[in-house]
């Protein structure tokens, strides 16, 4: 009687395991992607988008957000660095797989998503934030070795400051019109300086780690975000899915 009672025991064990596996079970829910903070609070914000990591040409977009959500612009063409992309050093884990990071001098393009933090030019404006390059004499520090380092100061301050290298901003045509790309600083990392988009020598040609483009499109993403809360993503097709906790209509 004993061996028939533990034969049944068994039996029934092995039938409510496999009753149990015909159950469907919960999938554990997977978290979504959280929006940058750069682009969640901003109202208009620029997808560069690469096709690989190293190319030097890429497309363009502008994003609105009004109450009903995202809406996309036209897609323009624009120019990187040389050396196509690297990772922003505090960015790094960024990469779908392990790639180059952004250095100093090293004529690739930091890839991430960064503020936009407003618009320059040679000659006034009356756009809220701009800065007159001439006027205020700003150059770009971009020696590692200098408290400066990638701070946009009048000339007089960078000499004060015994700045080895800098880029006196007005020198450059291709700085008629631009944006300041909120890149950070990391003079310990090397991690690169003077970050901007400006006007392109000729279409197709590339940078030395700056985002270029022509004029008359550059001029509208000037207008469109002066006043306005602005953030830029610049990266490769294959990290778009960074942006898919933002609602943008990608």
């Amino acid at each position: 009687m004993a061996r028939w009672v533990a034969v049944c025991a068994a039996l029934f064990v092995m039938g409510g395991a496999a009753g149990a596996a015909e159950v469907p079970r919960e999938k554990p829910d997977v978290p979504a992607l959280a929006c940058p903070a750069p682009i969640a609070a901003a109202r208009r914000f620029v997808l560069v988008s690469a096709p690989t990591m190293a190319s030097p040409t890429a497309t363009l977009r502008l994003f609105s957000r009004e109450d009903a959500g995202w809406t996309a612009g036209r897609a323009t063409p624009v120019t990187l660095g040389r050396r196509g992309l690297g990772w922003a050093f505090d960015q790094p884990a960024n990469g779908a797989k392990p790639s180059a990071i952004k250095r100093e001098g090293d004529k690739r393009t930091p890839a991430g998503v960064f503020r936009l933090s407003g618009a320059f030019g040679i000659g006034p404006s009356d756009l809220p934030g701009y800065r007159d390059v001439r006027a205020d004499d700003l150059v770009c520090v971009d020696d590692p070795k200098n408290a400066l380092y990638n701070a946009i100061v009048p000339w007089k301050a960078a000499q004060e400051a015994d700045a080895r290298s800098f880029e006196r901003m007005k020198s450059t045509r291709l700085y008629r019109a631009g944006l300041f790309v909120d890149h950070p600083t990391g003079r310990a990392a090397r991690g690169g300086s003077c970050i901007f988009l400006h006007v392109w020598r000729a279409p197709g040609r590339p940078t030395v780690g700056c985002v270029a483009m022509a004029e008359g499109p550059l001029r509208a993403l000037q207008a469109a975000t002066a006043g306005v809360p602005s953030a830029i993503a610049i990266l490769p097709e294959g990290a778009h899915h960074r942006l898919k906790g933002c609602g943008l209509p990608l």
